[in-house]
């Protein structure tokens, strides 16, 4: 009888572990994916580049054969243009310290008199120019045409009347400045920093003129101001180099660290994902400690989200106040209390970004009990805290704004909706049809002339759509 126990319960711990196991597993595909949408899909990223790396470690532990390790990202292109690459164009395997290069040098560098070249890695959009076409990255073995910007690409390369050059397309400092002056002047918000720039341009299939008048982009070789090292002075030069490529215009994020020896290179072969030959030391973000001065929580659709309000700091010369905590189970799993210490970091020098929490002298809870909205005791749902009241007014805007954006009414934006579901007894997108023109003309910020327009947008809508 004890053994058929002990049995049971030796088996019931395997079953256990493995349930386990696949739970964490299937937690860091989700954030994995996540991440990847905000990233490539949306260009605005919640965590540092170390950080996403970390969760990947992490599944390649539980599952070496992910096909997520493999997968080859690059910006969402709306151009149909498909370029088939002869080289499949990889990424590059990342280090974030010398002591991660060492570790690849170990077992591809075959003496301390290797050769190795150093050269920038620009933070730009990877391209292909082969046979007259200039090409986006894509999946890796197709890309996509974006030969209609070549009016505005100067070519930095090496080799004159290049047949065919692999590098990354960038804006530099100054031409990034006249864009946004050009957006200015058009009325519209500028991009938040030269790589969501490069992407937003890459991603348009017919270009404004207006908005690129007197703006040059680069495509940037990816030899074209490369240095040859050899292995037992890396570190020393890693260092130097790192300091006068940060002084540059250009804008770049690491250093790309790969054999000189080509024949020799090549025999390694590669991954799905990268050559084995060469390996991007990133460089890390810029951060700053605070004090965590309060938690506001706002209503979304489904769950309320929380965002951490501390201590104004400035990094690289941006004044930041507040970063966002993600969900109640991020602020449980870390502990984060008001009152404590927070290290700020700029994700890729736009998102702001908290990297790591200690425990302040004086704390205080976080967490909420009430519905910052409706003020109704909320509930645990998995990860997230909810508000379950069906007539929450943050809930049903918070859902009225996800639907007005697929719906495009001009005027009806975020704050307006937020001011009519506050201020009359509208739970779902039809309610908005029986909105009169006087109730518009009482919210705050409307008069008569812009009232009518709204009104009539609106019932433009609801007329077209036969509702």
């Amino acid at each position: 009888m004890k053994l058929v126990i002990i049995i049971w319960i030796s088996l019931f711990s395997v079953f256990s572990d493995a349930f386990a196991v696949s739970e964490q597993e299937k937690s860091l595909v989700q954030q994995i994916k996540y991440h990847d949408h905000l990233y490539w899909s949306k260009n605005k990223p919640e965590i540092s580049d170390a950080e996403y790396d970390s969760l990947k470690r992490q599944l390649a532990e539980l599952h070496p054969e992910h096909s997520l390790l493999r997968k080859v990202h690059s910006v969402l292109n709306s151009d149909a243009g498909k370029v088939y690459h002869e080289r499949p164009m990889l990424s590059l395997q990342k280090a974030y310290s010398f002591s991660d290069i060492d570790k690849w040098a170990k077992k591809y560098v075959r003496s301390a008199d290797e050769t190795l070249l150093i050269q920038p890695k620009y933070d730009g959009s990877a391209v292909d120019y082969s046979n007259g076409i200039l090409s986006t990255r894509g999946g890796g073995e197709f890309g996509v045409n974006i030969s209609h910007l070549f009016p505005y690409i100067t070519i930095l390369s090496r080799i004159d009347n290049a047949k065919g050059i692999r590098g990354e397309l960038i804006i530099t400092g100054s031409e990034f400045d006249k864009l946004c002056e050009n957006m200015k002047s058009a009325g519209l918000k500028p991009y938040a920093n030269q790589r969501s720039a490069i992407a937003a341009v890459a991603n348009t299939k017919v270009i404004n003129h207006k908005l690129m008048k007197g703006v040059s982009l680069s495509l940037i070789e990816y030899s074209f101001d490369s240095l040859s090292v050899p292995f037992s002075s890396l570190e020393k030069q890693l260092k130097k180099y790192k300091s006068n490529i940060k002084k540059r215009n250009y804008p770049t994020d690491g250093i790309v660290v790969k054999l000189a020896d080509s024949k020799y290179a090549e025999s390694l072969g590669s991954t799905n994902h990268h050559p084995r030959s060469a390996i991007a030391f990133k460089f890390q973000n810029k951060s700053a400690e605070t004090t965590l001065l309060d938690v506001v929580w706002k209503c979304g659709k489904t769950k309320l989200t929380p965002t951490a309000v501390f201590e104004k700091v400035s990094i690289g010369g941006v004044n930041i106040t507040k970063a966002s905590l993600h969900s109640a189970n991020y602020i449980r799993k870390n502990d984060v209390h008001i009152g404590d210490k927070l290290l700020i970091e700029r994700a890729g020098d736009a998102i702001p970004h908290i990297k790591s929490i200690k425990r302040g002298a004086k704390r205080k809870s976080a967490l909420i009990r009430k519905c910052p909205d409706c003020r109704k005791a909320v509930v645990e749902s998995g990860v997230n805290i909810c508000c379950i009241n069906e007539k929450c007014k943050g809930t049903i805007a918070a859902r009225l704004i996800s639907e007005a954006k697929l719906l495009k009414i001009k005027g009806l934006g975020p704050s307006t909706i937020k001011k009519i579901v506050e201020s009359f007894d509208v739970e779902n997108i039809i309610d908005l049809k029986n909105i009169e023109v006087g109730q518009i003309e009482s919210l705050r910020g409307f008069g008569e002339k812009s009232s009518m327009k709204l009104y009539l947008n609106i019932q433009a809508y609801f007329t077209s759509a036969g509702i």
